[in-house]
């Protein structure tokens, strides 16, 4: 017996079963008077049809997805608000959830919950039916309906037919043990085990399992919320929740000088900072000025050309190798380039970063190393071979001489100039106990790059430095 599926029409199976038993077509073709060459085309048509209905299936059944794809239907369904995913995804888990929940669920008020949950049964995606074995208060528990939404209209492979949207075929409420719950049970190796009388589902997205017998609590939809939920609150929060300190353009600079001298970054006046002026041209220490006596009142300000246009004295000569950074990457806004200990040891020994702590994921192909020294970076070509190496990366490691980190404000080049630092230290520490170092994984280290880069992140990083820097030299934000 064949399962003729929906975009299989029963007159193309009965002509291709039929064809299987055609006449044999040649002394070559032959299972008695009957063709093997067509049996074996129906065997494969058969298997093609019966593999895309196994992966049409699987699609369906995915409960990792799931979740998604219900986040999909409200944010593209009009008239729903899009935070309803969240009850949908808490019914997922549970199957059926009391009304009462949904506020807590979604986090809002008692009336702004009502609102969305009336919206969810309003559209048909959930019902609200009476419990009558609960207490005399009648309570209602929303259940979910449409258990089958497919993600899309993918087409068939087998014939290239659309596939239907299927809609409203299974209803998850029962009385019985959640579908969902019993279902995930008996999904071998995706984390579900029985315990006690019931089941205990865990999907891989979430971290807590959600025990068949009781309602969602607001603890469990709290750690059952998803990882990009989550990265994305904290960002609008960081964004609009973190207060700057309000210090002014020098006394930024003066400040991530005096962070950088803290860090040990600084002990010669080989090292430079150039910030792009509000002004026009660009903020540096004057020559003979280290950054542990950089203040707000002893900068200059050069123009493209290293002429002074404001300030006295004169700017450092490796100001110039800056300059030739900034004309490939207009997108800069600092740079800052020290002989720190840990990173001059790495170049000494011809030893790029590893990435292998969380710390030092932001520099996850994002930190260049230079392998030969060019000489004193006071010249033309010193200039050139530093920025064609540098490339599109935020750091690099220069052989035999330092490290040099570049951002698009001074929050950020400060950031990370102590970051690669103390990443170098904590590697030529590992580095010592003789044993391999085990870099991240790269999927991971990118992931937590792209946040840890995030400008709201590296801004409070830099503000708490910045905030310990003027306790312990108010002189930095002294104007001469």
């Amino acid at each position: 017996m064949c399962w003729v599926t929906p975009w299989t029409s029963r007159d193309e199976y009965k002509a291709k079963l039929a064809a299987a038993d055609s006449p044999r077509r040649g002394d070559r073709d032959g299972r008695g008077n009957l063709s093997l060459k067509a049996l074996q085309d129906f065997t494969l048509w058969f298997l093609r049809i019966a593999l895309d209905q196994v992966e049409f299936m699987t699609e369906l059944f995915d409960l990792n997805n799931f979740g998604a794809r219900l986040r999909r239907i409200v944010t593209t369904t009009p008239d729903l608000d899009p935070r309803g995913a969240a009850i949908l995804e808490a019914v997922l888990a549970r199957g059926e959830l009391p009304r009462g929940d949904a506020a807590a669920i979604t986090g809002l008020g008692d009336r702004m919950g009502r609102t969305i949950l009336s919206q969810l049964v309003g559209t048909g995606l959930l019902t609200s039916e009476p419990r009558r074995d609960l207490s005399a208060s009648a309570c209602q528990r929303t259940t979910l309906t449409s258990y089958f939404l497919s993600s899309s209209t993918k087409p068939s492979r087998v014939g290239q037919v659309p596939r239907a949207r299927a809609t409203s075929s299974v209803a998850i409420y029962q009385k019985s043990p959640a579908p969902l719950t019993r279902m995930a049970a008996s999904r071998a190796g995706d984390g579900c085990a029985a315990r006690g009388r019931g089941v205990e589902w865990r999907d891989p997205a979430y971290r807590t399992p959600h025990r068949e017998g009781r309602a969602m609590t607001a603890a469990d939809t709290f750690f059952a919320e998803a990882a990009e939920a989550i990265a994305g609150r904290l960002d609008d929060a960081m964004q609009t929740g973190l207060p700057r300190p309000g210090f002014s353009e020098r006394e930024t600079i003066a400040l991530a000088c005096r962070v950088l001298a803290d860090e040990g970054h600084a002990r010669t006046l080989a090292g430079q900072v150039t910030v792009r002026a509000a002004a026009g041209g660009f903020w540096t220490t004057g020559f003979g000025a280290g950054f542990a006596d950089t203040d707000a009142g002893n900068l200059v300000r050069v123009d493209a050309a290293m002429n002074v246009l404001e300030g006295d004295g004169m700017p450092n000569p490796g100001v110039r190798f800056h300059l030739w950074i900034y004309a490939r990457r207009p997108d800069l806004g600092c740079i800052f380039h020290t002989h720190p200990p840990h990173c001059s040891a790495l170049g000494l020994v011809g030893q790029p970063l590893i990435v292998a702590h969380m710390d030092t994921a932001m520099f996850f192909d994002n930190c260049a190393f230079l392998a030969e020294w060019p000489g004193l970076p006071i010249a033309n070509d010193e200039g050139r071979i530093i920025a064609d190496a540098l490339g599109p990366s935020r750091a690099i490691i220069l052989a035999h001489h330092g490290m040099l980190t570049v951002g698009a404000g001074i929050e950020e080049a400060a950031y990370l100039a102590v970051l690669l630092e103390q990443g170098a230290g904590v590697q030529l520490a590992a580095m010592a106990t003789g044993r391999p170092i085990r870099a991240v994984d790269p999927a991971l280290a990118r992931e937590a790059r792209d946040f840890l880069l995030k400008p709201s992140f590296t801004a409070a990083t830099f503000d708490y430095w910045a905030r310990r820097a003027a306790r312990r030299h108010p002189d930095a934000l002294a104007r001469r």
